[in-house]
């Protein structure tokens, strides 16, 4: 963090308690720190289709490249869209490694 200014963690009711401890165990002595619970949802317009069908296409970066498909899709190509599996392969089912 910048030295004089405070860190502010934005965190929501799903985080428990003792991370916040520990994060605030973590930071340099002297360091204002505070939290603050936050809602994120979708607006309407993303929520009643998804955000998949939203996002695709519109996240494009200097290359051309689509960056939301790269952080969801599968790079082996098996057409597994879900949460990525660690270096050993454990995980909860999903996508075996990303695209980038």
């Amino acid at each position: 963090n910048l030295p004089g200014y405070p860190m502010l963690v934005f965190h929501n009711d799903l985080v428990p308690p003792e991370v916040l401890r520990e994060l605030r165990k973590a930071v340099m002595p002297g360091t204002e720190l505070d939290f603050a619970e936050a809602e994120v949802a979708f607006p309407e317009s993303i929520a009643s289709v998804g955000p998949d069908v939203f996002f695709k296409g519109r996240c494009i970066d200097a290359a051309g490249r689509d960056r939301w498909r790269l952080k969801r899709e599968c790079g082996c190509g098996c057409g597994e869209t879900g949460p990525r599996r660690d270096d050993a392969g454990r995980g909860n089912g999903g996508r075996c490694w990303a695209l980038d």
